[in-house]
């Protein structure tokens, strides 16, 4: 704690107390660097889909240090496509049986088009990457997703930007999709959109 000492005679009883501090306490250092943008990105898209139970039973089994080594190793390692890669590579990287992380990178890509994105549509990918491809509101993802055999996806073409009148009719008869938008986005989600 501080040293105290007294307020001089006539200071205005706006510096509070009867006591003022002689000196700021040490700072305690935090730990490591912070991460960066990326890292965080990528460690969010890795436990998005996870159980938390799952995640706070890893951390909590092994001690801080090593929870850390590991995620930094982890983070410094990306399984996802470099910065400056191609189209080709990004296709190579985008087939049905990729790791979800790397498929949420790959439509993260700068250099990602719409047919790829709409490629990743296909029922032989997780369905938490052709979720992924609608909530980012790809130009014709909405319409392809309103027949999607995964109820979450199809929740998230409701409120797309491009959904024909046909498939939006579609969507509001299917009693399944109207529940799962309603536990995702509230009760009252008629007006709101997905992005």
């Amino acid at each position: 704690m501080p040293e105290r000492r007294r307020h001089p005679k006539g200071a205005p009883a706006s510096q509070g107390g009867r006591f003022a501090p002689m000196g700021r306490p040490e700072g305690t250092p935090l730990g490591p660097a912070p991460l960066s943008g990326r890292q965080l990105h990528i460690l969010g898209r890795a436990l998005l889909p996870a159980d938390p139970r799952l995640v706070r039973h890893a951390f909590t089994s092994v001690g801080p240090e090593e929870a850390t080594r590991a995620v930094s190793a982890a983070l410094a390692e990306s399984p996802g496509p470099a910065e400056d890669a191609s189209l080709a590579e990004l296709r190579v990287l985008a087939h049905p049986g990729q790791d979800p992380v790397v498929l949420y990178e790959v439509l993260d890509h700068d250099a990602c088009t719409i047919d790829l994105a709409l490629e990743m549509l296909d029922p032989g990918y997780p369905a938490s990457v052709r979720a992924e491809v609608v909530r980012q509101g790809w130009q014709g993802a909405a319409r392809r997703a309103a027949t999607d055999p995964h109820p979450l996806v199809r929740a998230l073409a409701m409120g797309a930007w491009d959904l024909d009148d046909a498939s939006a009719q579609a969507l509001r008869a299917d009693v399944v999709a109207n529940h799962a938008r309603a536990a995702l986005f509230g009760p009252d989600t008629e007006r709101q959109q997905c992005y």
